[in-house]
């Protein structure tokens, strides 16, 4: 973690700037500097409080609205992504993507692309988190385009996934339905079963049947379980919601707080049988990280290491 760095405009920092921003002190007082600058350069300065994209896409709508001319800014396609679902029919939105060193500048036209996805433009933020984003998890090899194709291909599911995940207080049992309903789909033979666990169980036999014995089994290939298909879905629909302006409290949605920071709930399951698990244990003599064969495993370090006890080291919640 990068230590509290008092700077000014005037200050040369000399740290990198994925380590500067890691601090949220930093980071706070970097935004408050360049917020107080543009405002005395005459600029409208909106702050978000929480999610940045969502406010970003509101204020282009807004200004949309009032026959402006929008160019929006913007390094990621999740800003994109939520024009493209958001913005209505015939606008005249663009978003810019900055030229870096390995790519060059580019110019999306949102009414555009609305037009050319048709239908999916109802689906695309599911499509888009459910694949992986800044706040929710991704699954194994399976990518946007799997999820996005497979929206496409299926109309039941789409418009299924679309009445529960885009509209507001939906019952989480609702959304833990579809949102395994859809991640089965995403696997062979997945339409074929009612539960993820026996679809998970369904291809580990055919994967043992398939696998030399000088080889070894790459796991991470089989859906994930129930309990983590759960959670997985939960926070799914919430950033879904956020993206349209809706919020909720994450602690209720996939989401645990340890010591004021939020941390994803990977499952609420052990990851294996007690008798398994403590089997497993580390003798790391410095931090618990790539060689650690707990955190390996996906396993926090307990009393069992020789060590570190699961108190002095970097793979533990405490």
């Amino acid at each position: 973690m990068c230590p509290d760095i008092t700077f000014n405009e005037e200050t040369c920092v000399n740290t990198l700037q994925t380590d500067f921003l890691s601090n949220k002190k930093n980071k706070a007082c970097l935004i408050s500097m360049v917020s107080n600058f543009l405002k005395m350069g005459g600029v409208n300065v909106d702050q978000a409080q929480d999610d940045a994209d969502e406010l970003i896409v509101s204020t282009a709508l807004r200004l949309h609205q009032l026959n402006k001319k929008v160019v929006i800014l913007a390094t990621d396609t999740d800003i994109l992504t939520i024009l493209i679902a958001r913005a209505p029919t015939d606008n005249n939105i663009l978003v810019l993507h900055p030229a870096t060193n390995k790519t060059t500048a580019q110019v999306f036209v949102v009414d555009d692309i609305q037009k050319n996805i048709g239908v999916m433009k109802e689906a695309v933020l599911f499509a888009h988190a459910v694949s992986g984003c800044d706040k929710t998890s991704a699954l194994y090899n399976k990518g946007k385009k799997s999820s996005y194709n497979l929206l496409q291909k299926s109309k039941s599911l789409r418009e299924k996934v679309c009445r529960i995940f885009n509209k507001p207080n939906q019952r989480k049992n609702e959304v833990v339905a579809v949102g395994e309903e859809f991640v089965r789909a995403l696997y062979p033979d997945g339409q074929e079963f009612s539960n993820i666990n026996q679809l998970r169980h369904h291809l580990y036999n055919r994967m043992m049947v398939k696998q030399s014995a000088a080889s070894l089994m790459d796991l991470s290939n089989l859906p994930p379980t129930k309990a983590a298909t759960k959670q997985h879905s939960l926070r799914v629909y919430v950033q879904v919601q956020e993206w349209l302006g809706n919020s909720y409290p994450p602690t209720e949605w996939g989401w645990k707080l340890i010591q004021d920071q939020l941390f994803s709930i990977p499952t609420t399951l052990p990851f294996a049988p007690e008798s398994l698990l403590r089997l497993i244990h580390c003798q790391c003599n410095s931090n618990c990280d790539g060689r650690c064969s707990c955190w390996n495993s996906g396993q926090k370090c307990s009393i069992l290491c020789a060590t570190c006890k699961g108190e002095i080291c970097t793979n533990t919640d405490i």
